[in-house]
């Protein structure tokens, strides 16, 4: 289940911070510690942070900002993470779509910054396209 998150409990998220750490993953802890500072909280006109649960547990991550580096009508996708257990299960996909979806009422374009060539892979399978003119992004969608 996704569900919108207005105020984040940071011990809730602890236990997913710590598996995206074990990866070698630090934009989770970076969401957390910009979360408690009030550097971004996800709470503008346009932004959202949805959490993805099973049961109890959360299994997954990903925030919608206004893009810092571009004018009001581009968002940008933030701390995408789900679970290495939660895997596979649509739940990434879902979490994107999400996203997509509230940036349809909101912004033209949708962007990110893959790190990785199999994040890379997963945003072109979800229509994203590639995007080597801009350093601060890897990834644009049209909306």
């Amino acid at each position: 289940m996704i569900s919108v998150i207005k105020e984040l409990k940071v011990e809730e998220l602890e236990p997913l911070v710590l598996q995206s750490e074990q990866e070698g993953f630090r934009h989770i802890r970076r969401l957390v510690n910009e979360y408690q500072s009030g550097e971004n909280t996800f709470s503008g006109q346009g932004e959202v942070l949805y959490i993805a649960h099973e049961q109890e547990q959360i299994v997954g991550v990903i925030g919608l900002n206004q893009d810092p580096f571009s004018d009001q009508s581009t968002g940008r996708v933030r701390r995408l993470y789900v679970h290495p257990d939660y895997r596979h299960r649509g739940i990434g996909t879902q979490l994107v779509q999400k996203v997509t979806s509230e940036a349809n009422k909101f912004y033209n374009i949708l962007v990110l910054r893959a790190d990785s060539e199999q994040a890379s892979q997963f945003y072109l399978a979800l229509g994203f396209k590639p995007d080597s003119h801009d350093p601060h992004r890897t990834h644009y969608k049209v909306l």
